[in-house]
């Protein structure tokens, strides 16, 4: 997922879209919203990225927050919730986009009213992971039943962080 340093200024999908073959294949759609199911040790788990970008961008610090839009919203609450219907609610979900969790109070509400703080809440995911905040060690926070852990930056700090599924468990 993109961070708001990697989108400002970019005039049009279309420019993002040609910076590299990954982009090419991809929606714009695609690209705010992906979805990777996979089976591990007999456990269903969907990771949903998320980049809540619209074109053309700001500069800095206009992109500070997350500013989802309606239509992305809408698209998140039907995914997950497909997600846990063809799951029969067997699934561990994992949000990653660059925003932290806080960061995504700006913005409208979907169609059924929610912004995205309720839908996540209501989604019953596990993890919550981002970046953005440049901590020198992870930072690990609870919030509504889920884990969220904001990596470290490997320009500032020079580390990464990496979140791996070990015996079932997240580490």
């Amino acid at each position: 997922v993109d961070g708001n340093h990697d989108v400002f200024g970019i005039y049009d999908y279309q420019t993002k879209h040609n910076q590299s073959d990954y982009y090419k294949s991809q929606s714009l759609s695609q690209y705010q919203l992906s979805v990777y199911s996979y089976l591990i040790h007999n456990r269903n788990y969907t990771f949903i990225g998320l980049n809540p970008f619209d074109f053309p961008s700001p500069h800095p610090p206009l992109l500070y927050n997350a500013r989802p839009t309606k239509e992305l919203l809408d698209k998140l609450e039907k995914t997950v919730q497909t997600v846990k219907e063809e799951n029969q609610n067997d699934v561990e979900i994992v949000i990653f986009n660059h925003f932290p969790y806080f960061e995504w109070k700006f913005g409208p509400r979907s169609s059924t009213g929610k912004n995205f703080n309720q839908i996540i809440k209501e989604s019953d995911i596990s993890l919550f992971l981002d970046g953005h905040l440049h901590p020198n060690e992870p930072q690990f926070m609870r919030h509504d039943g889920f884990l969220e852990i904001v990596g470290c930056d490997l320009l500032e700090h020079q580390k990464f962080s990496v979140a791996v599924i070990d015996n079932g468990r997240f580490s």
